[in-house]
């Protein structure tokens, strides 16, 4: 491992997982998935870009 690492004990990618489950929030951080998420996410996703809310 490279030294400059060494005082980590995590990753992003471990830590931003956690946080969704904890939260009950939609990881999109990770992979590519291979499913539609739920109805409901992305009829509220479609609202939110035709609102202008897609940043």
């Amino acid at each position: 491992m490279n030294r400059a690492l060494t005082g980590f004990t995590s990753t992003i990618f471990a830590e931003m997982s956690a946080h969704a489950q904890r939260t009950g929030a939609v990881n999109l951080g990770k992979r590519f998935p291979d499913y539609d998420g739920p109805a409901a996410m992305l009829e509220r996703a479609r609202r939110a870009i035709s609102e202008g809310a897609n940043q």
